[in-house]
């Protein structure tokens, strides 16, 4: 609820960067478990509970395409698919 607040703020670009902070920090937290269980796990579980943070921002980038698309629902269509290129959704 707090990013979506974030997002409705116009703060959208702030809330990309907390999120790839986010993700460099787990990254590196992965790399720094070695072989020992407990801090895979534990990092594991860390990634797996602020993971979620990506989405709001990624579907507002979605969202917003679609708004600029001369017909939404293909272009959900071509983005759920895998199509990335403008070219295609327009034509």
């Amino acid at each position: 609820m707090q990013l979506g607040r974030f997002i409705d703020r116009g703060q959208a670009l702030r809330l990309a960067w907390v999120n790839g902070a986010i993700l460099v920090g787990s990254l590196i937290a992965k790399a720094g478990c070695g072989e020992d269980a407990l801090p895979v796990i534990a990092v594991a579980l860390g990634t797996t509970i602020v993971g979620g943070l990506y989405i709001p921002s990624l579907m507002t980038a979605i969202y917003n395409e679609a708004k600029l698309a001369p017909c939404p629902l293909r272009f959900q269509f071509v983005i759920e698919g895998g199509g990335t290129s403008a070219a295609y959704w327009r034509a």
